[in-house]
């Protein structure tokens, strides 16, 4: 069982890349795509590939622990500011941190978060090695 966790892993992080390579494609064709809707369909990719990870790693914790600290060692390699683990975890924090008038302010934040990252989507693709 442990001697497959790197192909469960590579088996995660490729459905990851199809995932948002279709929604690439999905925005491309709506072009008046709203940048919060491209944003929740990133952190839902990335919430599946982490569901995906989770489970393959879980059944081998020591192979996990290395897994895990061979891909922190290769991101710090990588000079690119943010992953997708803060940028949907953040998100997550600030649409609950805010109170009523909420939905006007957290479409604002997200446009905010979102506008940065559209530029820098395909970069995206690489940083689940950011864990």
């Amino acid at each position: 069982q442990c001697d497959t966790i790197y192909k469960g892993f590579a088996e995660c992080l490729l459905s990851l890349g199809e995932s948002m390579a279709q929604s690439v494609r999905q925005q491309q064709q709506e072009e008046g795509g709203d940048e919060a809707q491209e944003l929740d369909a990133i952190c839902k990719s990335w919430d599946d590939f982490h569901t995906c990870a989770s489970e393959v790693l879980s059944r081998c914790p020591v192979e996990a622990a290395t897994v895990w600290e061979s891909l922190r060692q290769e991101s710090r390699k990588i000079q690119f500011q943010g992953n997708l683990q803060e940028l949907c975890s953040a998100r997550g924090r600030l649409a609950s941190a805010q109170s009523s008038p909420a939905s006007e302010t957290n479409q604002a934040t997200l446009r905010g978060s979102a506008a940065a990252l559209h530029p820098h989507l395909l970069a995206l693709l690489a940083l689940p090695l950011l864990l």
